[in-house]
């Protein structure tokens, strides 16, 4: 199993928005030692919040209903260049926007279902290891 903190530079934080606490406790099980870098929000507002305190942090959004305000979050997070990758884990009703998440340069949309977690990983471990400087990279 990997750890999170193995890197010497800096760590990039993950933002996880979701209403039930399912891909958080997955995150913790398959990234030991995350501690604070996993930050759990509930709200568009939260995740907001956290993206001023954390530029450059990668936003997971879990299994929530993709409404028009979580759409053009994503849409803002990444014009303004401050999240490194987004990846979005659908619900099966959500199939109809996949395609406008892909084009608008969200890393990946994926099924809300167990199988989802491994690609969640490694788009993670790949996130973290790149280096790539993005607006509000300290």
């Amino acid at each position: 199993m990997k750890t999170w903190r193995n890197d010497k530079r800096g760590v990039r934080k993950i933002i996880l928005l979701e209403q039930t606490p399912y891909w958080e406790a997955e995150l913790r099980r398959r990234f030991p030692g995350i501690g604070e870098e996993l930050i759990a929000c509930h709200s568009l507002q939260e995740v907001q919040k956290g993206f001023k305190n954390h530029p450059g942090s990668i936003l997971i959004s879990g299994g929530v209903e993709l409404t028009g305000e979580l759409v053009l979050l994503a849409g803002e997070l990444l014009e303004r260049g401050v999240a490194a990758g987004i990846v979005v884990i659908r619900r099966s009703h959500d199939q109809e926007v996949e395609w406008v998440l892909r084009e608008m340069g969200v890393r990946a949309v994926l099924e809300n279902t167990y199988q989802s977690a491994a690609e969640i990983e490694r788009i993670c471990q790949l996130l973290r290891k790149t280096g790539e400087k993005v607006r509000g990279d300290r």
